[in-house]
């Protein structure tokens, strides 16, 4: 099942060592077993500037005190690291951390890299969604307002032209300012 699965998968002992990596760690990382044996050799290749470095070590042995500490072998830490391969190319990544019991975790590594990108083109689409709806709903408002003020002046005008008792006069003269407006 380890094998097959799509996530990369480590199960480490309690001293760092890699007991066993999955195919598609090797993978997603494109290094085997053989050039990685432990989570220090991990922290090295792939975090290489000092500051990255000694923040993910960090965060790993806050975690794995956590974890191997807890009785609860049901305990799971999760969260969200960046990863660059091989200098290369940057991604993203859930990491989970549980315990197998007798001092060993496991590792499982998701990448969402995609995921994340496309939410936020989605968030991006979203904004100039509403800000299009904005600027549209403020043109109908000002266009309903330059179209209501002479509709209003041609409708009253309109209104004493139907009257009976008007003269010619004042018709042709109402009709006159009409067509000038």
């Amino acid at each position: 099942i380890t094998e097959n699965t799509p996530f990369p998968l480590v199960m480490l002992s309690a001293e760092g060592n890699f007991d066993y990596l999955n195919r598609a760690f090797e993978d997603e990382f494109r290094f085997t077993r053989k050039d990685i044996q432990n989570i220090e050799q991990w922290l090295i290749i792939f975090f290489p500037q000092k500051e990255k470095y000694d923040q993910m070590k960090l965060f790993l042995e806050e975690k794995f005190n956590l974890i191997l500490g807890n009785s609860n072998h049901k305990y799971i830490s999760t969260d969200i690291i960046d990863i660059d391969i091989l200098n290369q190319e940057k991604k993203r990544f859930i990491i989970q951390l549980t315990s197998l019991g007798s001092g060993r975790i496991l590792l499982i590594l998701e990448n969402v890299t995609s995921r994340i990108t496309h939410e936020n083109r989605l968030e991006k689409a979203q904004e100039k969604a509403e800000s299009a709806d904005k600027f549209k709903s403020t043109f109908l408002s000002h266009i309903s307002r330059e179209i209501r003020t002479p509709l209003n002046a041609i409708m009253g005008f309109s209104s004493l032209l139907s009257e009976d008792d008007l003269h010619v006069e004042e018709k042709h003269t109402y009709i006159n300012l009409i067509r000038k407006n």
